[in-house]
């Protein structure tokens, strides 16, 4: 083989590769949307108001759907699902289960991957809104202030000083 033609399949091969690479990701960018909307569609039917109430008390099942978080100003909005693992984190905000639900009293932790569902929190500030949408009503927060933590620095979640 002369040069000229290893240099030739050298360009094939990496093309080849390219398109591999270009497909699996395009796939699993797919997949994440499609869980995406089946986890929105989840959410708005179980936010609806339903004949009875949801005491305030209820568990979540483990990997049940906790509802939506929403941030208008960054326009980001995604659905909350109990768990930190990959399945979780793929096409949706975790809900950390060690910490207190949402609608009871304590600080609950919320996760997601920061170059995918949280890249916009780089631009969030003092003031927003935060809207967590969830079957036992609204919940609604204001920014405080922001900082960047180690995540050994557990501290954070413990209670913020009245305001």
């Amino acid at each position: 083989m002369s040069g000229r033609s290893v240099l030739r399949a050298v360009q094939y091969l990496l093309l080849l590769i390219a398109v591999v690479c270009l497909s699996y990701f395009g796939w699993r960018m797919y997949e994440i949307r499609r869980e995406q909307s089946r986890l929105t569609a989840e959410i708005e039917k179980a936010i609806q108001p339903s004949i009875r109430p949801v005491p305030p008390d209820a568990t979540v099942p483990a990997d049940g759907v906790i509802g939506e978080l929403s941030i208008p100003r960054l326009k980001l909005s995604a659905p909350v699902k109990v768990g930190d693992d990959e399945n979780v984190l793929d096409a949706s905000i975790g809900y950390l289960p060690d910490t207190p639900l949402p609608w009871t009293s304590g600080n609950s932790a919320f996760a997601a991957h920061r170059d995918r569902i949280f890249r916009p929190l780089k631009d969030i500030h003092a003031g927003d809104a935060i809207r967590l949408s969830t079957p036992h009503g609204e919940l609604n927060y204001r920014v405080l202030k922001t900082m960047i933590v180690k995540p050994k620095d557990v501290w954070v979640l413990g209670a913020l000083p009245s305001v």
